[in-house]
């Protein structure tokens, strides 16, 4: 397949897999950052949902890149978007609530998951039981640095065989943690990425479309090309990825 068939056979099947996951719903969220993998997910929803109420829903510390980037993208959107600023009193209100969710004192754990938790409270706020989130794009796609890591220091076929090798323990490391989180505050977690035939498609695209150099310091080119093509602006599509784990320290 050319580069084009492959980023027309992406889009069609992410567009499936989305709508696949509103069917039978009048409202639903998602999960929002402002960043390629969300801003995606977000223009599918408004391209496929005329009878559906999407709302979107961003955790961030005060003035922080994904909070501005999400009210922008929401602002485009004519999407509804509600906030959570994280300050250090929040975190220590919510560290227990995060713990009794996914049931493991694992640090890193716990502050990825805590903004997670912090979404999908608001959702349930909101009376919204079924919500989207972009899991699963950074491993399919190459998006974490440890890829750009691997693919400068070993080559881009231990880089590809690293990717797969997190999809295959993916549930175990992150995706049970995020169901737990969800379910804790009602709410159903629903991932397009992580749908089955699109799995297997993207992981079957060459490492050359996700990491094209071991300079690359964006990665997940062929996401952020389809995001251009389906007309999402440059600025967003080409932002770079940050964490989101939310960290504390002792006091």
């Amino acid at each position: 397949m050319s580069y084009d068939e492959i980023k027309y056979s992406l889009i069609n099947l992410l567009t499936d897999s989305t709508y696949k996951r509103i069917l039978n719903t009048d409202k639903v969220g998602l999960i929002f950052s402002g960043g390629v993998d969300s801003t995606i997910l977000a223009t599918l929803l408004k391209n496929i949902s005329d009878d559906i109420s999407v709302n979107l829903y961003t955790v961030g510390v005060e003035s922080s890149e994904d909070l501005k980037y999400a009210k922008k993208v929401a602002k485009s959107l004519d999407f509804p978007i509600k906030t959570t600023i994280i300050d250090e009193t929040l975190v220590r209100e919510s560290l227990n609530p995060v713990l009794d969710a996914i049931e493991e004192p694992n640090l890193m754990k716990i502050g990825v998951g805590m903004t997670l938790y912090l979404a999908t409270k608001m959702a349930s706020n909101d009376g919204i039981s079924v919500t989207l989130a972009g899991q699963g794009a950074d491993e399919l796609f190459g998006g974490y640095y440890k890829y750009l890591t691997t693919f400068k220091e070993k080559g881009p076929e231990f880089a590809q065989e690293s990717m797969i090798h997190d999809i295959e323990y993916g549930y175990d490391v992150n995706f049970e943690r995020d169901d737990k989180i969800a379910t804790f505050n009602g709410v159903d977690l629903r991932v397009p990425y992580l749908d089955e035939k699109l799995v297997n498609f993207a992981l079957k695209i060459p490492i050359k479309y996700k990491i094209n150099s071991d300079e690359d310091l964006l990665r997940k080119r062929i996401l952020r090309d389809i995001a251009i093509d389906i007309g999402i602006d440059k600025e967003i599509a080409e932002r770079p990825k940050k964490s989101s784990s939310i960290w504390f320290r002792n006091s």
